[in-house]
């Protein structure tokens, strides 16, 4: 009987078979004749390889996607598949998919021809078949959409593109599903996708990339994800309605106004961003140009001047969001650092219009003299704002 050998390490790995008969070297003491589908510590410990599995095809076999791991809460993990202009999702091994649709017939033909009625599936869509009794060839299987109508779609290869040729396949007899492989348009070119960088917190992904503005990436189901571009403001709401009036006999300086909200409870210290003016100003266009240039008759912005943006119905990326502009001319003004070309978010051009208010209030006949006087005077008021305990004034 042989004797027994207790191996205390296993940091030499597998051996040349040379060595396995020197049994007074090291080496032998501390490796083995065959290592497979193993991972060496470096500690000396030896253990099992994880292995891989088959989630489903690429979209693309001309170009590699890149992955990306995603932990919503306790509950879900999930596979982020990141190619050309889209992501796709993939949990519990398989890529997430839309709502399935019955099918009710299928031809053994070149090209096979799929019956479901209003599918919804447009052509170059992914799809997945499942639960064909008859034609059973169909199952399982990954297929693209070609010449498709409203009740009916061709089937062909998902990495040939080659026709699906089912003359040869089971007659269909009943049942089965076809749905889409759900799949969110981003703005990431495949030569984006080796540098960008993705952070987690919480329920939401940040990704950045030097060319493009920081997005967020957000699940609200499995089939329902949301890009989109970060906003960075405070939580306390700023005050509304600012308006400053002179009080007496009126003078000739120029005085701009800001008003902010402040919350100051124990627990929160935190100051909103200006009250935005009561004066508005109607943009009636708004370009995808690089940067974004709008028209607004006699808007009297000067270079440096902060304005939000509201009641934009194409461009809607806009609303809600301040910008530094650059004067052009008495009509026109050119939103700094705001790229209009990225069709991802600004997929029209603004025609219909939108509004302008400055983050400042501007008064043009301010009173200057001595505070003494107490019946002439610049009075600035605002509407309070919910959470505010003080607020703070700025000229």
């Amino acid at each position: 009987m042989p004797d027994s050998l207790i191996h205390t390490a296993f940091k030499r790995g597998e051996l040349d078979p040379a060595l396995h008969g020197r049994v007074t070297t090291s080496a032998y003491q501390e490796g083995l004749a065959t290592a497979r589908n193993t991972v060496i510590h470096p500690s000396g410990g030896i253990s099992n390889r994880a292995g891989t599995y088959v989630a489903g095809p690429v979209k693309d076999h001309t170009a590699a996607p890149r992955l990306f791991r995603f932990q919503f809460g306790t509950s879900d993990q999930y596979v982020l598949e990141f190619g050309n202009l889209y992501m796709r999702v993939i949990r519990n091994n398989a890529h997430v998919l839309n709502s399935a649709t019955n099918i009710t017939a299928a031809t053994a033909a070149n090209p096979v021809v799929v019956t479901a009625t209003a599918h919804g599936l447009s052509d170059g869509e992914e799809v997945f078949i499942t639960g064909v009794v008859g034609m059973t060839q169909l199952n399982s299987r990954r297929f693209v959409v070609a010449n498709k109508t409203n009740d009916t779609i061709e089937l062909t290869d998902q990495i040939t593109g080659d026709n699906v040729n089912g003359i040869d396949y089971t007659a269909y007899a009943s049942a089965g599903t076809v749905a889409s492989v759900f799949e969110l348009t981003t703005t990431y070119i495949t030569a984006d996708l080796a540098t960008l960088k993705m952070v987690q917190s919480a329920d939401i992904i940040t990704i950045t990339h030097p060319t493009y503005a920081p997005r967020d990436l957000t699940r609200t189901d499995h089939n329902v994800w949301t890009l989109t571009v970060n906003t960075y403001a405070p939580t306390q709401a700023d005050p509304t309605g600012v308006a400053v009036n002179n009080q007496g006999a009126g003078a000739s300086t120029v005085h701009r106004y800001r008003v902010t909200a402040i919350r100051d409870d124990g627990s929160t210290f935190e100051e909103s961003l200006p009250g935005i003016s009561t004066t508005s100003k109607t943009v009636a266009s708004a370009t995808l140009a690089n940067p974004i240039r709008c028209t607004a008759s006699s808007h009297g912005y000067v270079t440096g001047d902060e304005v939000e943006l509201s009641a934009f119905d194409e461009m809607t990326a806009l609303n809600g969001r301040r910008f530094f502009i650059t004067r052009i001319d008495a009509n026109t003004f050119d939103l700094d650092g705001e790229d209009g070309t990225d069709t991802d978010i600004y997929p029209t051009a603004e025609t219909t219009g939108g509004i302008a208010n400055a983050t400042f209030f501007e008064i043009t006949d301010s009173n200057t003299v001595d505070a003494t006087i107490l019946s002439i005077f610049n009075r600035v008021t605002w509407t309070a704002s919910t959470n505010a305990t003080k607020y703070a004034i700025y000229r």
